[in-house]
């Protein structure tokens, strides 16, 4: 069995970006209107595509650690850091 992983989603992107392009600006013009569906179909990343080849991010949860900036200062981080960090008004 084969897991498409993104190759699934490639298509939905394209048709997603394509129509809002197009409603988003409501093209009058019949001729302009198929020019930009016709630049949407060709294949990403190619010459004359409208898209280039989609990037993916890897996203990594993450856990807040039991330091706070003024710990870490002077070892990890520059005092003047720090500083900066702890004297923020959400800090």
């Amino acid at each position: 069995m084969t897991i498409p992983y993104y190759s699934q989603l490639l298509p939905i992107l394209s048709d997603r970006s394509r129509l809002a392009a197009t409603s988003w600006y409501r093209f009058a013009n019949v001729p302009l209107r198929n020019h930009i569906n016709e630049l949407f179909s060709q294949p990403f990343g190619e010459p004359g595509s409208f898209l280039a080849d989609p990037a993916f991010e890897a996203v990594f949860g993450w856990q807040a650690g039991d330091k706070r900036m003024s710990d870490l200062a002077g070892n990890l981080l520059q005092m003047r850091l720090s500083m900066l960090w702890t004297t923020r008004p959400e800090n």
